[in-house]
């Protein structure tokens, strides 16, 4: 007995057949002693003896049935999918550090033998490679842990995330270099973030660059001062060719200017590209016609206004997937680029002029978003108006920010009998910034008559399970509807939300 309670009730292993049995009849004899114990208690004066051993036994029974439990049964490659389920997450959302023992996945490896051998058997569990710094952790200095943590992830790709958040932290860009220099990092790391100061990296580029055999995705969060070459030198240095995917954020600590990013580096191999940077219009141009392969592009500081030299009509063919956001004024862009095969368009709809619409190419558009961030009445719905008429094939549509008072002015003086044909319209969201005086309007019929105007304008067969629904109006003055979606909408809504393109819209 003494052996089979050491076997069993000091690991998670699960019992045999023969040892099952055995426990079956533990707790069988367990539960008579329980029994027995409870009618010595009624005929005792001095009950306490009693009452300690039937605690005994119940204690007893309550660990021997854990050994039963169905949990020890699941087979290794189970247990493990379920240490990866809870485990690994998106690289930005973990709140603690790879090397840190007290969080997973070195913490599973501390729990017993069987959970140990788990761990270091499944290697997608060591595959995130996630190093956070504040001024409230200990100075690392040297790190000989971080072979043992690559190891275990053999032969799985690496994602790696390195945060030095207060930038007086000086451990990030250690932690950076001690990485690259393992030869079996930079020949695995495949996904690879960097959110640092611009001094945190510019030791790095005194050594040697590495040499990353698979690194597809690279993302930078720099925090700069005025080094204008420093982004481009960057690049230069964690140049990969198998790098697929690029984003470039920059925050800036002095007064904005604009960057250089490397005039060289091989931008016609990338399928995906986020800007987030002060750049003039002539260099992003650049960087886009170079974007031959490009298949989805995110320009959040996009220039106000186009080159002043002139540009040739430049084709980017297999970008599908656009979104422009912080100025109003972007329609230049469209005036040199062309899009024959854009699928999803998420912009600010400022105040354009009526020639932009003439080369804005919408006609293979299915998914459309559009800011309006215009003061007009009429004016600006008819503006929305023209570019939808412009695009039959959407499936989906968002409208943000619409000013109350000009959507209900718009949709009122909009000529009725010539509504904007829709006839793949699924997915419809429109959000309104400001409702000012027509609050009391849409209150007083409970919103209905707004949402026939929109489906008059819209599509005049436009299907109920896809009209759209009035929803709440809240006291800040935000309303929003929702639509009614039927079961084939939401399963499209799910692809979509599975496929990544609904997070362009968060």
């Amino acid at each position: 007995m003494d052996s089979l309670a050491t076997t069993l009730l000091s690991t998670n292993l699960p019992p045999t057949d023969l040892q099952r049995d055995s426990v079956r009849q533990l707790i069988l004899n367990y539960q008579k002693d329980v029994l027995d114990l409870r009618s010595q208690y009624r005929g005792r004066t001095s009950p306490l003896d009693v009452m300690a051993r039937r605690e005994h036994a119940l204690q007893s029974i309550a660990a021997w049935k854990v050994v039963l439990s169905p949990v020890r049964r699941l087979p290794f490659e189970i247990l493990g999918e379920i240490f990866v389920f809870c485990v690994v997450p998106s690289l930005r959302s973990r709140s603690t550090s790879a090397d840190d023992p007290r969080e997973p996945p070195i913490l599973m490896s501390h729990v017993c033998a069987l959970w140990r051998n788990v761990a270091l058997n499944t290697p997608r569990l060591w595959s995130d490679l996630i190093f956070l710094f504040s001024k409230s952790l200990p100075k690392r200095g040297t790190v000989p842990i971080l072979e043992d943590l690559i190891h275990p992830s053999t032969p799985h790709a690496l994602r790696t995330y390195i945060d030095s958040g207060a930038f007086s932290v000086s451990d990030a860009p250690d932690i950076l270099q001690q990485l690259i220099a393992i030869p079996e990092f930079a020949s695995r790391v495949q996904t690879l973030h960097l959110k640092m100061g611009t001094r945190h990296l510019e030791d790095l580029l005194y050594d040697p660059p590495p040499v990353f055999l698979h690194l597809e995705t690279l993302r930078l969060d720099i925090c700069i001062g005025r080094r204008q070459e420093f982004v481009g030198r960057i690049l230069k240095f964690l140049d990969s060719p198998t790098l697929r995917r690029l984003t470039i954020r920059c925050t800036y600590w002095e007064d904005a200017f604009c960057i250089s990013l490397a005039p060289h580096f091989p931008w016609a191999q990338l399928v995906n590209l986020d800007l987030d940077v002060e750049l003039k219009a002539a260099e992003l141009v650049r960087i886009l016609t170079q974007c031959v392969n490009l298949r989805q592009c995110g320009l959040f500081s996009l220039p106000d206004h186009k080159p002043r030299r002139y540009f040739e009509i430049c084709t980017l063919p297999t970008l599908e997937t656009l979104v422009i956001k912080g100025w109003e004024h972007t329609y230049w862009l469209f005036e040199i680029f062309r899009f024959p095969n854009l699928t999803l368009l998420d912009l600010v709809l400022g105040k354009w002029p009526t020639e932009a619409l003439q080369v804005t190419p919408t006609f293979t558009l299915t998914h459309l978003a559009l800011h309006c961030t215009y003061d007009d009445t009429e004016d600006g719905l008819a503006l929305v108006l023209r570019f939808l008429a412009q695009s039959p094939m959407i499936e989906s549509l968002q409208l943000n920010d619409i000013h109350g008072i000009g959507l209900i002015e718009g949709l009122t003086y909009a000529p009725s009998d010539n509504p904007v044909l829709l006839p793949r319209l699924e997915i419809l969201w429109i959000s309104i910034a400001s409702w000012g005086d027509a609050a009391e309007t849409v209150l007083r019929d409970g919103g209905e008559g707004l949402v026939q105007m929109i489906e008059s304008r819209l599509h005049p067969d436009l299907r109920p399970s896809c009209a759209p629904a009035f929803a709440e109006l809240w006291e800040f003055g935000f309303k929003c509807w929702k639509p009614k979606f039927s079961v084939s909408v939401q399963e499209r809504l799910a692809n979509l939300e599975e496929d990544g393109v609904l997070t362009w819209w968060e």
